[in-house]
C-alpha cells in the first residue's frame, strides 16, 4: 500500500474536504429545523430533536478507539507496518461489533422505558418509542464498520469520507423533504437517517478496502494487548469527548426529563446557529490531528509547531467575531430566522437569552479544540481528558 507523507498540499486539501463534509451536515440541519418545525409542530419535533440528543451518547460506547485508530494508522504508515495496520483494523472490528450487540440492548430498553424517563405527551409516547427502536438499531447495525471513519482519516483520504458523506446527505435530504410533504412522519424519517448511515458506513468501507493491506480482517489479527494499549490512550479522547457532549448536549436531554417537547424545540433551534460556528471551528482543524501524528513520528517538530501556531491563530479569528454576532444579535436573529414558528414573542427573548450564554461557554471551549488536537496527535492529550 501506498505511504501517506504529509505535505502543506496534502492538509489543505484535507481541510478543504473536512470543511466540505460537517459544513454541509450542519447547514442541512439548521435549514430543515424549519421545516421540521413546519411539518411536525413544535411537541414532535421536540420528539425528534430528543431522542436525537439521546443517541449522541452512543460515542460512549466507542471508548476513545476511533481517536486511537486515526492515530495509529499515521504512525504506522510512516513505519511501513502493513501488520501493525491490519492488527489495528482487525482488533477495532471486533470491539465495535461487541458494542453493537450493547447498543441493541440499550435500545431495547430506552425504547420500552422512554415515556417513564422523559416528558413526553401521552398521545406521542408509542410514535416515540417506535422511532427509538428504529433510529437505535440502525446505529447498532452500522457500529461495526465506523472504524473505517478513522481508518480513512488516518490514511488522510478525507476526500473519500467526504464525498460519500455529502452525497449520501444529499439524497437522503431530498428524500426526507418529498416525503414528509407527502404526509409522512417520525418513524419514517428515522428509517430514512437510519438506512443511510448505514448505507454511508458501507461505502466508506469499500473504498477503504482498496487503501489497506491484503487480509486486514482477520480473527487471527485481534489483539487484546494492542486494544488494551489503544483504550488506553483513547480514554483521554474519551473524557474529552464526554465533557464536550455534556457540554453541548446534556441539556437537551435535561429539558426533554423535566420540561417536555416543546421546550427542547426551543433550544434546538436557539443552539443551530452556534452549531454552525462549532461544526466550521471543527471541520477546519480536522485534518491536523493525523497530520502532527504523521510529522511527530518522522520528528519533524517544526512543522508541529507551524501547525500549532497558525491553526491557534486562524481558529481565533474566527471564534471572536462569530461570537460577538451570537451574542449581541441573538434575539434579532432568532425573530428572522424561527419567529413565525414559535408565535411566542416570550419565546424568542428567552431562546436569545440562552444563545448567549451558550455562545460564551462553547467558544471558550472551541478556543482550545486545534491545541487539543495537537496534542491528542502527539498522545499528550492526558490534561484535555482531566
Amino acid at each position: 500500500m501506498a505511504k501517506t507523507v504529509t505535505t502543506s498540499r496534502a492538509l489543505i486539501r484535507n481541510t478543504f474536504f473536512n470543511l466540505l463534509m460537517l459544513m454541509s451536515n450542519a447547514v442541512v440541519y439548521f435549514l430543515l429545523i424549519r421545516f421540521f418545525l413546519g411539518c411536525f409542530g413544535v411537541e414532535r419535533n421536540g420528539v425528534w430533536a430528543l431522542i436525537g440528543s439521546v443517541f449522541r451518547y452512543r460515542i460512549v460506547l466507542g471508548l476513545g478507539l476511533n481517536s486511537a485508530i486515526n492515530r495509529r494508522i499515521p504512525m504506522y504508515l510512516a513505519r511501513d507496518d502493513e501488520q501493525g495496520i491490519r492488527k489495528v483494523v482487525s482488533t477495532a472490528l471486533f470491539f465495535f461489533s461487541l458494542m453493537a450487540a450493547v447498543m441493541v440492548l440499550l435500545t431495547i430498553v430506552l425504547a420500552v422505558k422512554i415515556g417513564d424517563w422523559f416528558a413526553i405527551a401521552p398521545e406521542l409516547v408509542r410514535e416515540a418509542s417506535l422511532l427509538t427502536l428504529v433510529v437505535g438499531l440502525s446505529f447498532a447495525a452500522s457500529m461495526p464498520l465506523q472504524l473505517t471513519t478513522a481508518v480513512l482519516s488516518g490514511l488522510q483520504r478525507y476526500d473519500m469520507v467526504s464525498i460519500t458523506t455529502v452525497v449520501v446527505l444529499t439524497l437522503r435530504t431530498i428524500l426526507t423533504v418529498i416525503l414528509l410533504l407527502r404526509g409522512y412522519g417520525l418513524v419514517t424519517l428515522g428509517l430514512i437517517y437510519g438506512i443511510s448511515e448505514i448505507v454511508a458506513r458501507g461505502v466508506q468501507h469499500i473504498l477503504a478496502r482498496r487503501l489497506l493491506p491484503a487480509g486486514y480482517i482477520s480473527w487471527q489479527h485481534v489483539d487484546r494487548a494492542l486494544l488494551r494499549e489503544m483504550l488506553f490512550y483513547g480514554m483521554n479522547t474519551f473524557l474529552y469527548a464526554v465533557g464536550a457532549l455534556i457540554i453541548y448536549r446534556a441539556s437537551e436531554t435535561i429539558v426533554g426529563i423535566y420540561l417536555g417537547t416543546a421546550e427542547v424545540s426551543q433550544l434546538q433551534a436557539a443552539a443551530a446557529g452556534l452549531l454552525l460556528l462549532s461544526e466550521f471551528v471543527q471541520a477546519f482543524t480536522a485534518a491536523i490531528k493525523p497530520a502532527v501524528s504523521d510529522l511527530d513520528t518522522r520528528d519533524d517538530q517544526v512543522r508541529v509547531r507551524q501547525i500549532a501556531f497558525l491553526t491557534q491563530k486562524y481558529t481565533l479569528l474566527i471564534l471572536i467575531p462569530a461570537a460577538a454576532f451570537l451574542i449581541v444579535m441573538g434575539r434579532e436573529f432568532l425573530t428572522i430566522w424561527v419567529a413565525d414558528r414559535f408565535n411566542d414573542p416570550a419565546a424568542i427573548q428567552s431562546m436569545a437569552t440562552v444563545l448567549a450564554i451558550l455562545t460564551a461557554g462553547y467558544c471558550l471551549l472551541l478556543s482550545q479544540h486545534s491545541n487539543y488536537l495537537v496534542l491528542s496527535g502527539r498522545g499528550e492529550h492526558r490534561v484535555f481528558g482531566i
